[in-house]
């Protein structure tokens, strides 16, 4: 594998070692449907919370609208127990596919998980395609 310099300097492919080209891989991988492995991964911990009875979060959840039927989760455990497992194993398939994109959503995602100003983030990355002419 080797990275491709994009403008300006040499044209031509930036090696890349084994080690580096491992790392990008994995990152990549963790970055394709991260903002749904992020939702799947907040319902689950909302429903773990609603079966041990905690239900402040839950009213949060609500509110944003995370957890799909909230008065049949609060009233059947069993029903929660099931939505559990089906989210994980959503989250199982998504993990294990390789041949994805990391979409604009995922970006978004990331970039609130680390406290970045997306809509600011957002607008400088659509300069810079305008500016490649994509």
């Amino acid at each position: 594998m080797a990275l491709d310099i994009l403008k300006g300097g040499n044209k031509g492919p930036i090696p890349v070692t084994a080690k580096e080209e491992k790392e990008l891989r994995r990152v990549f991988l963790m970055l394709c449907n991260y903002q749904r492995k992020t939702r799947i991964l907040v319902e689950i911990e909302e429903l773990n919370d609603l079966l041990s009875g905690n239900t402040k979060t839950l009213t949060d959840a609500k509110r944003q609208d995370q957890i799909v039927n909230y008065d049949l989760y609060m009233n059947n455990a069993a029903a929660t127990n099931d939505r559990i497992q089906e989210l994980e194993d959503e989250f199982q398939r998504l993990a294990a596919r390789t041949e994805d994109k990391i979409s604009v959503g995922d970006v978004t995602e990331m970039l609130k998980r680390l406290g970045q100003k997306v809509s600011i983030v957002l607008s400088g990355i659509e300069v810079y395609r305008k500016s490649l002419c994509l």
